[in-house]
C-alpha cells in the first residue's frame, strides 16, 4: 500500500486535502481553503469533478494526491439514513480506516462528524446499531472512536447544513431537503414532531471559516458548532419554509400552499397512523414510511452542546429554502393534492 507520506513536500504552500468534495460541504470547504494565502488546497471524491481528484478509496491512491499534506479534511462520507450495516461499512468506516492507515502522525486530520453521532444514549461508545436511530449515526460514531485515537486530530460535529447565510445557496440538497418538495405536493400529509423541540442548523458558509479554523490551529481534539440554545424550533422551520416557498411561488405565478400539520408523535401512532395503516393506498403508506425517518430529529427536545455557537438561524432558514425553490422549479411550484 502507497503511503501519503512517501513523495517529499514539494512546495513551501501548507498543502490541505479535502476528501468527499464535491458534496455541499466539500465543496464549500474547498472554496474555503482555496481564499486563504499560503494554502495549496486539493479536492478529492469518489466520482471526480472540475478541479477535484477522482479516488473511491480502492486501490493505490492517484499521482495526484501522493503528497505529505499538512491537513487532511475528511468530509467524504454517505449520509443516507436507510443504509444497511455492511453498506455504512462499506460508505464510512472502510475509507476512514484506508485513510488512517495511510496518513504519517505530523499530519492534522480534521474529522467531519456529526452532531446526532451520540444517537439514543448520549455517548458514541456503543458499537450496537439499536443505540442510534439509524445505520448513518452508528457509522459515524464508529469512526469517531477509530479517529479519536490519532494523535494530532480534530472531531468536527456539527448539525443539520442549510445553505450559505449569504444567498443560501448549497452545491448538493439533500437529506432533510426531500421534505420541501414533499410539503409542496402534499405528499406529506402532516409534520410528526414536536413543536418546542430545538432544531439545530447552520449555514454552509459559516461552518466551513469553523472547520477551517480547526484545521489551521493546533488546540482543540472537539470542535461542536451549531446554534444550540439559540436553535430554532421545528414549528418555527416549518413555519419559515413554507412562508419562504409561498414568497417564492407568488413570484412565479403558482398558488400558495397550505402548512401541514404538525403533530405530536404520541398523537400520530396512537390515533393517526392506525387509521392510515387501514384506509390509505399503497403509496400513501410507503410515503409515510419513507417519510417517517424524520421523525426523531423533530422531537429532540434537548438543545445540542456546542463550543462554537452559530446564531440567527431564521434568516438562514428563509434564504436557502428560497434558494432551493429558485434552483428546482419544477419541485417548487408543484400543485398540493389533499390525500384522500
Amino acid at each position: 500500500m502507497t503511503c501519503l507520506a512517501d513523495v517529499q513536500r514539494p512546495s513551501r504552500l501548507r498543502r490541505v486535502l479535502v476528501t468527499g468534495a464535491t458534496g455541499g460541504v466539500g465543496s464549500e470547504l474547498l472554496r474555503a481553503f482555496e481564499a486563504c494565502d499560503g494554502i495549496a488546497a486539493t479536492g478529492m471524491s469518489r466520482t471526480g469533478g472540475k478541479n477535484v481528484v477522482q479516488w473511491d478509496f480502492l486501490g493505490d491512491p492517484p499521482q495526484d494526491i501522493r503528497h505529505r499534506w499538512d491537513v487532511v479534511v475528511h468530509a467524504a462520507a454517505s449520509t443516507r439514513w436507510t443504509m444497511s450495516v455492511e453498506e455504512a461499512i462499506d460508505a464510512n468506516l472502510r475509507p476512514t480506516q484506508r485513510l488512517l492507515n495511510m496518513l504519517p502522525d505530523e499530519t492534522r486530520l480534521v474529522y467531519l462528524s456529526t452532531a446526532h453521532v451520540t444517537g439514543r444514549t448520549g455517548s458514541v461508545d456503543s458499537s450496537a446499531v439499536e443505540d442510534y436511530r439509524n445505520t448513518y449515526e452508528w457509522s459515524k460514531a464508529a469512526c469517531e472512536r477509530l479517529v479519536r485515537e490519532r494523535p494530532n486530530t480534530v472531531i468536527v460535529r456539527f448539525p443539520i447544513v442549510f445553505g450559505r447565510r449569504s444567498d443560501g445557496h448549497l452545491d448538493r440538497y439533500s437529506g432533510m431537503f426531500k421534505l420541501i418538495p414533499a410539503i409542496s405536493s402534499g405528499l406529506v400529509p402532516a409534520v410528526v414532531g414536536v413543536e418546542t423541540a430545538p432544531f439545530d442548523i447552520v449555514a454552509v458558509d459559516e461552518l466551513a471559516a469553523k472547520i477551517v479554523d480547526a484545521a489551521l490551529s493546533d488546540d482543540a481534539r472537539m470542535v461542536r458548532i451549531g446554534c444550540g440554545p439559540a436553535a430554532a424550533t421545528v414549528d418555527d422551520v416549518v413555519d419559515i419554509a413554507v412562508a419562504a416557498l409561498n414568497e417564492w411561488r407568488g413570484c412565479h405565478g403558482h398558488e400558495p400552499i397550505q402548512r401541514p400539520p404538525l403533530l405530536p408523535p404520541d398523537r400520530w401512532h396512537r390515533f393517526f397512523l392506525p387509521f392510515a395503516r387501514q384506509h390509505f393506498s399503497p403509496l400513501q403508506l410507503k410515503t409515510i414510511d419513507v417519510f417517517s425517518e424524520f421523525e426523531p430529529y423533530f422531537c429532540m427536545t434537548d438543545p445540542f452542546e456546542v463550543d462554537q455557537q452559530v446564531t440567527e438561524p431564521h434568516e438562514v432558514i428563509r434564504r436557502t429554502v428560497g434558494r432551493w425553490a429558485e434552483d428546482h422549479p419544477r419541485g417548487a411550484s408543484r400543485a398540493q393534492l389533499p390525500w384522500r
